[in-house]
């Protein structure tokens, strides 16, 4: 529990599929305001679910790209995958020219991006504030 910000962090694990709707139903019984999904197998394989059940039980989230927020999640903050992947052409590019792939420096993302979900918002019974929208690269509406 964070005294300062009145957060408290409740990990609830997701391994298989079959774990979500378990999940939800354990976040909503021990009050659960939000939930987060990290940038992993379950989260990329299992959006559309995961956003669905989030929806069922007026959970909101936050995914770490614009995948997640596409399925139905409220929203998400992190690296532009359609950046990383346009950067990731000229690495190969220089590796099918020779380059030793050990000699290319190590690159940090660049563009990071705010999606919002107003569907989402709105079915969450959600207020998006005005300041948040304009700060969004994109919103869906």
């Amino acid at each position: 529990m964070n005294a300062r910000l009145r957060l408290r962090v409740t990990p609830i694990e997701l391994k298989q599929a079959a774990d979500i709707a378990p999940a939800f139903k354990r976040a909503a019984a021990l009050g659960v305001n939000a939930y987060v999904n990290t940038q992993t197998a379950i989260f990329s394989a299992q959006s559309q679910p995961i956003a669905d059940h989030g929806l069922k039980f007026k959970i909101p989230g936050i995914g770490s790209n614009e995948l997640s927020v596409e399925a139905g999640t409220f929203m998400s903050y992190g690296v532009s995958l359609n950046d990383n992947f346009r950067r990731a052409t000229a690495y190969v590019d220089k590796i099918l020219k020779g380059t030793k792939p050990g000699d290319l420096p190590i690159e940090l993302p660049t563009k990071f991006e705010l999606v919002i979900n107003r569907r989402a918002a709105k079915a969450l019974g959600l207020t998006v504030p005005q300041q948040l929208l304009l700060q969004a690269t994109e919103v869906i509406e």
